[in-house]
């Protein structure tokens, strides 16, 4: 959605708004709508310090998340056997991620890691 949004910026003339945006600033960009996405999603207040720190892994998962086609789900995971619980659960959370909710966020949201002894969640 961005690169399109600024590909057509790029395509205005310069007393219509147009502006010129390289691949790296559109890649910064994307990661920053990926953090501030999740933060919403996850109901965490936005630090741009946090980002700052860790813009390259945003920029990653951005791109990540832009390879994903949004209209396919994944295959749904088969019956549960104890016996691969490893490839199931996996293959739960791809199915869960690869299904978007009508706000738009993947259903994944609702799987939650334990947290290592001692950390609490915050808000």
């Amino acid at each position: 959605m961005i690169p399109s949004l600024l590909k057509d910026l790029s395509n205005r003339p310069s007393n219509r708004g147009g502006q010129r945006f390289g691949d790296r600033k559109i890649k910064e960009l994307q990661g920053l709508c990926w953090f501030i996405t999740d933060r919403s999603r996850r109901g965490l207040p936005f630090d741009l310090d946090l980002y700052k720190a860790e813009a390259t892994q945003y920029i990653s998962f951005a791109e990540k998340d832009s390879e994903i086609d949004k209209d396919e789900a994944a295959d749904k995971p088969e019956k549960f056997k104890y016996a691969n619980w490893n490839k199931w659960e996996e293959s739960v959370y791809i199915y869960l991620d690869s299904v978007v909710s009508k706000n738009g966020a993947p259903l994944s949201y609702v799987i939650r890691k334990d947290l290592d002894e001692g950390i609490e969640w915050k808000a």
